[in-house]
């Protein structure tokens, strides 16, 4: 994990940071350790445990580890290190815990009556194929195009409870759709995720995500703002983990 062989044990917090990190690995280099503990909603002592289950003796030498972790990695051509993380991607979609999970989504499936795909920014065209390609395999599907127009009050129980939505979501931490499934939490519908990450927030108020764990790719549009940035990572391995599920789900 990381510049690590092996993967620390940690707790929530530790999760809630990991997340962070994962997220914007090419910032944290440069980020104070009071802005990441604002960031994270945790505290400088929080931060400093995370850092020591990594083998660091405090941020500072966190910091200097990932960077150099950063720089080992761009060593490698890109276009290689894609091919190369796409392979293993495949390769894990074998893992137990890949087909068990793709396995208990497609029951949880089988007991709804309909599945609601709800995404944003590129995640949001995922969701709309996601919708699509079920459709065409005959399986009962729709996208919510603007959950922010289509509150979760505005469905009966009744409905929730016979429906599955599908959440697409790369980073795992996209506001309005984190706010958008507070609401639907609050009823006995069930909610399956796709993101890159299972420490992400969006993962964690799922009943189930099906991580991919592929390396994120962003790109900086605003100089004056470091921390706000695009998103350019592959779907790829969405779209290959939601065509897997409906081809299972039609399989019987």
């Amino acid at each position: 994990m990381l510049f690590l062989d092996s993967t620390p044990q940690l707790g929530p917090l530790d999760l809630e940071i990991l997340g962070y990190v994962t997220n914007h690995l090419a910032l944290i280099p440069y980020l104070p350790i009071r802005t990441l503990a604002s960031k994270t909603h945790t505290s400088t002592a929080s931060i400093l445990r995370f850092c020591k289950k990594f083998g660091c003796s405090g941020y500072g030498e966190f910091k200097v580890r990932l960077k150099l972790y950063l720089e080992r990695e761009n060593v490698k051509s890109e276009i290689d290190n894609h091919i190369d993380e796409y392979s293993e991607f495949l390769s894990s979609t074998r893992n137990t815990s890949t087909t068990d999970a793709v396995n208990k989504v497609v029951q949880i499936l089988r007991t709804k009556e309909i599945v609601l795909f709800l995404g944003a920014g590129t995640s949001e065209t995922i969701a709309q194929y996601g919708s699509l390609y079920f459709a065409n395999l005959s399986i009962p599907a729709l996208k919510i195009s603007d959950p922010s127009n289509y509150p979760a009050n505005m469905f009966s129980a009744d409905f929730l409870e016979k429906a599955c939505f599908v959440v697409m979501s790369i980073s795992g931490e996209t506001k309005e759709i984190i706010e958008y499934l507070g609401h639907i939490r609050e009823s006995r519908t069930t909610i399956v995720s796709i993101c890159n990450s299972d420490a992400s927030t969006i993962a964690r108020m799922a009943d189930i995500n099906i991580p991919y764990n592929i390396t994120r790719e962003t790109v900086q549009k605003n100089l004056r703002d470091p921390e706000k940035e695009t998103e350019i990572t592959s779907q790829l391995p969405a779209l290959f983990l939601l065509e897997k599920i409906a081809r299972e789900y039609n399989k019987n």
